[in-house]
């Protein structure tokens, strides 16, 4: 009979059983470790990320060249003349200790599928992109915004020849909304201010408008 180094028959076997246990016990107690702070460090990535974006605001203001802009209960009023055309600069002010990056401007009721007498137009640093059949637009950017820091977006808007033409101030609220990434993850902030147009019952295709 062969004799285990322990002087008693088995218990080099059981002690290898104990021992292959003992390691996977551990083995299990790792991977539990790292899964659990896999899990912290995910929640603790998106409160850091919602802190940020708590931290971004946004505001826009018109730039009408030659079309008139008047007042209406103390907001800027567009006249909706033929022809007219605003340059919109949005600001958007960044207060967190982190970096971020704006993908997209949309503004409500500028889309193709509005009746609005007033629509989306591009620039030089911001394409409309696509949005069909949609009463909201959108235009595509790709600005960096650093920690404590601003930048200005410029988009247009301007006339709409089909648009519902019934006389009297339009007013929508809220109006532009600003997208933006920061720490790996989507938020959204939209500006106070609503767009606000100054219309006019004149002579010409008024089925755009919505029977009353």
């Amino acid at each position: 009979m062969r004799v285990s180094p322990t002087g008693h028959p088995g218990c080099h076997s059981a002690l290898v059983t104990r021992l292959l246990a003992t390691r996977t016990q551990v083995a299990l107690l790792v991977v539990a470790l790292l899964a659990g702070l896999g899990v912290l460090g995910a929640i603790g990535w998106v409160t850091w990320s919602a802190r940020a974006a708590a931290a971004v605001s946004t505001g826009w203001q018109p730039d009408c060249g030659e079309a008139r802009v008047g007042s209406h209960r103390g907001e800027p009023a567009i006249w909706s003349r033929p022809g007219w055309r605003c340059e919109v600069d949005v600001a958007v002010v960044n207060d967190s200790a982190r970096e971020l990056r704006v993908t997209e401007v949309s503004a409500r009721m500028v889309g193709p599928g509005s009746t609005l007498e007033a629509r989306s137009l591009p620039t030089d640093t911001a394409p409309v992109g696509q949005s069909p059949g949609s009463d909201d637009a959108r235009w595509d950017v790709d600005v960096t915004v650093p920690a404590h820091a601003s930048r200005t977006i410029t988009v247009a808007i301007g006339w709409r020849q089909d648009g519902c033409n019934t006389s009297g101030y339009v007013t929508t609220r809220p109006w532009a909304t600003v997208r933006f990434q920061v720490l790996g993850r989507t938020h959204a902030v939209t500006a106070p201010q609503p767009l606000v147009l100054r219309t006019f019952d004149e002579p010409r295709d008024r089925r755009a408008c919505p029977e009353e």
